[in-house]
């Protein structure tokens, strides 16, 4: 999708229309509204230096940023934050761009925007996001996408914001986010950019290491919490693939996204199986879900060969005092000790399908032995339970 470079064509640089920001303790989310005035010129890695004032001038913190990239001829909404080294107010914040970046000639792509749909603010008594669906008009997929929320009030000036990313956009569909923001007044406007990160731009430097994940089955149910499960497999026959993601979100009956949950998968090891279950919940609650979705996109096959090492056993379901668990035991199979495993219970009803589940880190398991492990799930109604577990981090060497 990149262009040429572009060189001497009098290229202006980005300009900084309007900016705000949120403080939260030694926390600042900042805002930002820029414009590219190069109608065939797009910039890539603008970077923009901020620096936060007290009230009395002392400079509390100087950060810089770089935005993956700004779109030609147009304004790109981009929020994030940074952290002052001492719990003081935040007085005035400036922003300045040094650089215009990467200039080079727009194609085609760079006209065509990833749009959103069903925006929405939901507020909470705890927090508020702001959801929807990010569409990708391309035939191709996409990888580690941010997505940058502005909040306007009634004047047209920046009350907050807020940012979040995206394990990736499946060709020419869509993907429901969820973006947690703040704000200093009421806001009546919200505006949404999605864009590629700088990693997701660079993507694999390996085309072999591009790989196809099977999505075997997926399911949600009601119980105390909504919840989700979602089985998948490696089919590749050599080797392990890392960095697996899944997207899970909660819809209400008109289309709306309630909440989203993503995360990744545990090693999945050459044709096998791995899981990822737990809660929906968003800050409005999830009394109104009406169905769940879950996507997955696959990670990075690299060749670590092993055997099988871990299995779960004796899973079994019950409520507790705290909520509804699942207890199982782990079992290590390979010859060394191991920490840092991911142990998903997987919830099935009587007619075998899906209806939540839930994940939980073990911290150990030791060679030729069994450790219990409980599980906080989520979902219903349940007739029994099963277990999956691989490492979370996997060493390639």
């Amino acid at each position: 999708m990149d262009g040429q470079p572009a060189r001497g064509m009098g290229i202006q640089p980005p300009r900084i229309l309007q900016h705000g920001f949120v403080q939260q303790a030694i926390q600042v989310v900042f805002a930002v509204v820029i414009e590219n005035p190069n109608s065939v010129i797009a910039l890539d890695a603008v970077q923009l230096r901020l620096t936060a004032h007290d009230a009395e001038g002392a400079v509390l913190a100087a950060h810089e940023h770089d935005v993956p990239r700004i779109a030609p001829g147009g304004l790109t909404y981009y929020s994030g934050e940074f952290y002052v080294r001492f719990n003081r107010p935040v007085a005035q914040l400036s922003v300045q761009v040094p650089s215009p970046g990467s200039p080079r000639r727009a194609t085609p792509a760079d006209h065509t925007p990833f749009a959103t749909s069903q925006v929405r603010l939901l507020r909470g008594d705890a927090l508020s996001q702001v959801t929807g669906l990010a569409h990708n008009p391309f035939a191709r997929p996409f990888e580690a996408m941010l997505l940058c929320v502005v909040l306007f009030d009634d004047a047209e000036q920046i009350v907050g914001g807020g940012f979040g990313y995206l394990p990736g956009l499946a060709p020419a569909a869509a993907s429901a986010f969820a973006v947690t923001v703040y704000a200093n007044a009421r806001p009546s406007r919200v505006a949404v950019t999605v864009m590629e990160t700088i990693s997701g731009m660079l993507g694999p430097s390996d085309a072999s290491q591009l790989a196809s994940l099977t999505q075997l089955e997926h399911g949600w149910g009601r119980g105390r919490h909504v919840g989700f499960g979602v089985i998948v497999a490696n089919p590749d026959d050599r080797r392990t693939m890392l960095a697996a993601s899944y997207l899970a979100a909660a819809f209400d009956a008109a289309g709306g996204v309630l909440a989203v949950r993503t995360g990744q998968f545990s090693a999945i090891l050459p044709h096998s199986r791995a899981a990822a279950a737990g809660m929906l919940h968003g800050p409005v609650g999830d009394a109104a879900v009406a169905h769940v979705t879950v996507q997955t996109f696959a990670g990075m096959l690299v060749d670590a060969p092993r055997r099988r090492p871990f299995s779960v056993t004796s899973a079994s379901y019950h409520e507790s005092p705290f909520g509804p668990r699942v207890t199982c035991r782990l079992a290590n199979a390979y010859d060394d000790p191991a920490s840092g495993i991911g142990v998903v219970a997987i919830l099935r009803d009587q007619a075998g399908a899906i209806v939540g589940g839930g994940t939980e880190r073990a911290a150990f398991a030791p060679v030729g032995r069994t450790v219990p492990i409980e599980v906080d799930v989520a979902g219903g109604p349940v007739e029994r339970a099963e277990g999956y577990a691989g490492e979370l981090v996997i060493t390639t060497v």
